[in-house]
């Protein structure tokens, strides 16, 4: 699932077995491209839904439960009056949005026991996928005669719609597809409740990526619409929203070869690269992200240990920081112990011997492999340089240039209602820096 322009989160869907007897499969999908193959493959691993459950754009189904929060996180709407569920951590940010060092709910946690005391976050999104439409050949058929920024700008524009809060985005896949996604964007969402950050991040970043962890790494929140159930700005009058489709909470767990299924916004797969940017992966971007962020978290730590009014005002950096460490030194470890870097080279050398066989191949593809081997090893000090600044200096003053840059960017394509979003955003302090990066400029995210 490589994305075009990687600026936006496609709606996906990932299956695997909780490990028991059974072998684990697993595997990422559009969930509005589930064929009959995908569907008997997971029922024959116990999957006791029919497709039309899953997606179908004309009747309630698990689609439409599930939501894109903070244009980031994953949510599901658990109840008919807009109770959503995300990660605690997922919330943080925008609880410490709320927080104070009078009400400090980063670090005592809050309820609210009836709906007057739901908090209203300025600033926080839920986006539901209303549509999800493949336009490859009009796509292709508009990409003659204009840039891939103009067809995109133009089709999105074409199937958004203000009155009903509808946006749209234009994606391209490494297999040349184009889909059109609509999303319904509600902007009146307010916190329910959330854990202490002692009980929701248990155990800090030594137990993140591990199993089994024992935090309650959830967050709840409420979706909100005016009278005619449709998105709007926060107003006092505003109902909670009701939607037909929720899931339902179970309390009986799983055990040993239970079929899982999840639904969500994961950001995008590396599944298919090549063994050159996996090992420029560990050796340049891990090991830079691990060594910044590591020594990152120790500043951070050092002074919030000092003052209770710091920790409030970094926690979500200190988190966000901690998070990036321990993913990238746990990436360096894992991949070392797995076979990941040797299957790649029997890939690839599986590819060279495909090539050899036919000399029309020989002439189109013969350098492929060297000249990307080469190009790897050309660039491998400048982009160590790179992962290591953009690393140690994220989220902090140089994130105010780099956002500047879509302002730039709206300014010279003479967009102007873009431009004026553009600089609205950058107004909002509470528009978390990392999360725009990622979506907006990922040549800058590590």
């Amino acid at each position: 699932m490589i994305k075009h322009v990687s600026k936006k989160i496609i709606f996906s869907l990932l299956v695997f077995l909780i490990a028991g007897s059974v072998r684990a499969d697993e595997g990422m999908w559009l969930i509005s491209n589930i064929d009959s193959t995908l569907m008997s493959k997971m029922k024959a691993l116990g999957l006791k839904l029919n497709s039309s459950q899953i997606y179908n754009e004309k009747q309630t189904d698990i689609r439409s439960a599930v939501a894109m929060f903070d244009n980031g996180c994953t949510g599901e709407f658990v109840s008919s009056n807009g109770l959503l569920f995300t990660n605690h951590h997922c919330g943080r940010d925008r609880v410490q949005q709320l927080s104070s060092n009078e009400k400090n709910y980063m670090r005592d946690g809050y309820w609210a026991n009836q709906a007057t005391e739901e908090l209203p976050v300025k600033g926080l999104t839920v986006k539901l996928l209303i549509q999800s439409k493949n336009l490859t050949s009009e796509v292709k058929e508009l990409l003659k005669k204009s840039t891939f920024r103009k067809v995109m700008n133009d089709l999105e524009r074409q199937y958004s719609d203000s009155i009903s809060g509808y946006t749209a985005s234009l994606d391209a896949f490494s297999d040349g597809s184009y889909y059109i996604s609509v999303y319904q964007t509600f902007k009146d969402v307010r916190l329910v409740g959330i854990p202490a950050e002692s009980i929701g991040n248990f155990g800090g970043e030594n137990d993140n990526f591990e199993w089994p962890r024992q935090s309650a790494d959830f967050a709840v929140f409420r979706v909100y619409a005016n009278e005619n159930n449709l998105p709007a700005t926060y107003a006092p009058g505003n109902r909670p929203y009701r939607h037909k489709a929720f899931l339902p909470v179970s309390l009986q767990g799983v055990k040993n070869n239970d079929f899982v299924m999840t639904v969500g916004y994961p950001f995008n797969t590396e599944r298919f690269i090549s063994s050159y940017q996996l090992k420029e992966d560990l050796d340049v971007k891990n090991k830079a992200t691990a060594l910044a962020k590591g020594k990152y978290v120790e500043v951070l730590e050092r002074e919030m240990n000092s003052s209770e009014s710091v920790r409030l005002k970094y926690s979500s950096k200190n988190f966000s920081a901690g998070n990036s460490y321990k993913l990238a030194a746990g990436l360096l470890k894992q991949v070392q112990l797995s076979p990941a870097f040797s299957q790649k080279q029997q890939e690839e050398e599986a590819l060279k011997q495909w090539i050899q066989a036919d000399t029309t191949r020989q002439k189109k593809y013969g350098q492929c492999l060297a000249t990307l081997e080469k190009n790897y090893a050309l660039q491998h000090d400048a982009k160590y340089a790179h992962a290591l600044l953009t690393a140690a200096l994220f989220s902090d003053a140089a994130v105010f240039g780099i956002r500047a840059r879509q302002i730039l960017t709206k300014l010279e394509d003479k967009e102007i209602p873009e431009m004026n979003k553009a600089v609205e955003g950058f107004r909002d302090l509470s528009w978390y820096g990392k999360k725009w990066i990622k979506s907006t400029c990922p040549e800058f995210s590590t």
